[in-house]
């Protein structure tokens, strides 16, 4: 049996790298796919250097920043929203560690709000920078030095990621990204022998713990990373090199994930069960992987491995039954119903445009797998045919929701380099070479820019763009601690330019509220009185953008709604104009019956 270091068929798939540097190849991916993305930013909110952000997370992320560099202790909760009552947010705390460390340098002369802002700014474009790196250094081993920057320009060119990643937009969806990209990159390695087994399983291991650390969106595409190397052991169960490679990548997954677990566990305690946030859950299933990558290395038998990863697997399953439900398990169908149709991107691609920016490359990218799969054997073949299999996974669940359409563009961006290789060392004459490589550029960056220009994304456009939050301050400034009923999309952006409170928001451990704001805005008010729906809100106040336009929260109703009303200048007697300025309006609750 030949280790997979010494593999004909594996070596045949790796280009010569020669001893000359190619680390530079991996900068030049990283400033590809950064510039564009202050760019986008720039121009998609000219008045991000005076404070302004780009999107609703990026506020309420740094809001709840900001409460925890005043509080000096981690906080969970955004306590000014849900009418003051507070609002949980499920997102962990190492984003934030992150940019309070960007941000401490800046914080003596700046103070910490300007500070934090400055580092916010920074964040999306040091995160694509970090993405386009990633992807190349992911391609590398299967593909020319020179080709290894058309990684970051793919993903320069794909809207998707320009909207996680511009200027203004404070997240951790390019970050999650990037640490799918690294368990791929050497899953890659440890398949082809090009690691050491412990060297490449401890890194493994590290990229799949970060990820789930930022968000448990990204383990199961990092986990695909770790079934790639499961599927070329089955293969050869009597390498011991991928064996040792498994239990290094799964116990320093579990002993990573239990460390992590202890800085910064969940409100409710540190046993907690939470789907969406790092808990004692994904702990456990790292030591299933653990006791089965044991079993796997100590008897070479895929029987018995099969078996214990079963048995692990049921176990639990039965212990954390709610994992599988997500988000949706932590609120009612109605609750859900209300909530997920108010957020653009949990959408499923509904149109033709939508498929070729989001499924295209995806779709390509499987195909292209499968195409490397029959070309090889033995390990080299399990392994590419799951990288098959989890990229497809994710081309169907982009299909459903558009958020995730991150990871099968990147699984392209990857693909292009080892493509572009490929034709370069085919035995097509050199002018069918040049129109392939031309092809596959086209279809892989050119395309997607030109559909992503004449669909703009959506994480990139503004909530209602009539009106901008931070013109609404110096109107909401002598109202402090007001309750102020507005439009959802408009919620972290007051919360984070104003000093108000505000009903509800677009965050799913209070669905509670946000259905408050729901049922109060699309109702249809009474003459005299707020009537039971504004009550509900305890809201003082309603803040109004009159030419906004109607949006998805109103959607199949008649223009009889509080927020038609208002929107409209034609506001039931109930409430009384107290100000105006910068496109709003702003009305005080009373009572006329």
């Amino acid at each position: 049996m030949n280790h997979p270091r010494n593999d004909p068929t594996l070596a045949a798939m790796a280009p010569t790298m020669g001893n000359s540097r190619w680390s530079y190849q991996l900068l030049l991916a990283a400033f590809i796919a950064a510039a564009p993305a202050t760019l986008v930013g720039l121009r998609a909110n000219p008045m991000l250097m005076q404070g302004a952000l780009i999107n609703p997370d990026s506020a309420m992320r740094l809001v709840r920043l900001n409460d925890i560099v005043t509080a000096g202790a981690p906080l969970h909760a955004v306590m000014r929203d849900g009418s003051g009552g507070g609002t949980v947010l499920h997102w962990s705390h190492l984003l934030d560690s992150l940019l309070i460390l960007l941000a401490a340098p800046l914080a003596p002369a700046l103070g910490w709000p300007a500070a934090l802002h400055g580092a916010g700014l920074a964040s999306g474009p040091l995160a694509m920078a970090g993405l386009g790196a990633a992807l190349a250094w992911a391609a590398a081993p299967a593909a020319e030095r020179g080709w290894l920057w058309t990684a970051g320009l793919a993903a320069a060119a794909a809207p998707v990621l320009l909207g996680y990643g511009a200027l203004g937009v404070v997240h951790h969806h390019i970050l999650l990204v990037v640490a799918v990209a690294m368990a791929a990159g050497w899953a890659h390695r440890i398949v082809r022998g090009a690691c050491s087994p412990t060297t490449g399983g401890l890194a493994l291991g590290a990229s799949l713990a970060a990820g789930l650390w930022l968000s448990p969106e990204a383990l199961p595409f990092a986990l695909a990373a770790l079934g790639a190397v499961w599927a070329a052991w089955f293969a050869s169960p009597t390498s011991r090199p991928m064996a040792q490679a498994l239990v290094a990548a799964s116990g320093v997954y579990t002993t990573l994930t239990l460390l992590m677990l202890l800085a910064d566990p969940p409100m409710a305690s540190l046993l907690a069960t939470e789907p969406d946030r790092l808990s004692i859950a994904f702990v456990l299933l790292g030591a299933g992987a653990f006791a089965t990558s044991l079993v796997a290395l100590g008897t070479g038998s895929r029987l018995r491995a099969l078996a214990c990863g079963l048995a692990a697997a049921v176990s639990w399953l039965n212990l954390f039954p709610a994992v599988l439900e997500g988000t949706h398990g932590l609120m009612t169908p109605d609750q859900a119903s209300a909530f997920f149709t108010g957020i653009s991107e949990m959408l499923p691609v509904s149109s033709l445009r939508g498929a070729m920016e989001h499924l295209f490359g995806g779709m390509a990218s499987v195909a292209f797998l499968l195409l490397l799969a029959l070309r090889q054997r033995g390990a080299a073949r399990a392994a590419l045919a799951l990288a098959a299999l989890a990229v497809a996974a994710a081309v169907a669940l982009t299909a459903l929701h558009v958020r995730f359409a991150a990871y099968p563009v990147c699984a392209a961006a990857v693909l292009l380099p080892v493509l572009l290789t490929r034709l370069s060392r085919s035995s097509l004459s050199p002018s069918w070479q040049a129109a392939g490589r031309s092809s596959a550029l086209t279809l892989g960056v050119c395309v997607p820019f030109l559909v992503g220009i004449a669909t703009p994304s959506h994480a990139v456009a503004g909530p209602m763009a009539v009106c901008r939050v931070t013109d609404a301050a110096p109107l909401l400034a002598p109202y402090p601690g007001a309750i102020v009923l507005a439009h959802v999309n408009h919620s972290p952006d007051l919360l984070y330019a104003t000093k108000v409170r505000t009903v509800g928001s677009l965050y799913h451990r209070n669905p509670e509220a946000y259905v408050r704001l729901h049922e109060a805005l699309r109702g249809v008010p009474s003459e005299t009185s707020p009537g039971p729906l504004v009550q509900a809100t305890a809201a003082t106040h309603v803040l109004a953008c009159p030419g906004a336009g109607r949006t998805m929260l109103l959607h199949g109703l008649p223009r009889t709604t509080l927020l038609d009303r208002v929107n409209d200048d034609h506001p039931p007697s109930w409430l009384h104009r107290v100000g105006s300025g910068g496109g709003w309006v702003l009305y005080a609750v009373g009572d006329n019956s």
